[in-house]
């Protein structure tokens, strides 16, 4: 009888052992699944991270885009200004400087110069 037991003994051992070894197996295919479950979230999360800085260099692009169009129309508006307030001043004293009968018209806002060619050009 002691030989029966020192057999079921050792079957009941052998059968403790290939179940704590089909253990190991499946914790280490549990850790395994659970790395790659944690890369995919990794993934995710840069993929999040890369998303949110496109948005902000996006946003960031047009904000300088907007300030560079109010730039320019703030300078159109100041021109125009500018040019309104010339145009209503008098002009008085140009037209008398006006040269009519010059091959270049008449430009009231420059006065006309005359030049004696033989003092430029020499003898």
């Amino acid at each position: 009888m002691s030989r029966i037991n020192t057999n079921i003994e050792s079957l009941i051992a052998r059968r403790a052992i290939d179940n704590i070894n089909q253990a190991d197996t499946i914790v280490a295919v549990a850790d395994s699944v659970l790395q790659e479950v944690s890369s995919l979230n990794s993934l995710q999360v840069a993929r999040e991270n890369e998303t949110a800085a496109g948005s902000a260099i996006l946003d960031t692009d047009f904000a300088i885009e907007t300030s560079l169009l109010t730039r320019a129309r703030i300078l159109v508006s100041s021109s125009i200004s500018v040019l309104q307030l010339t145009n209503a001043q008098p002009r008085i004293g140009f037209s008398a400087h006006c040269d009519t009968g010059s091959a270049w018209g008449c430009d009231p806002l420059l006065p006309s110069v005359s030049f004696d060619i033989g003092s430029i050009v020499g003898p």
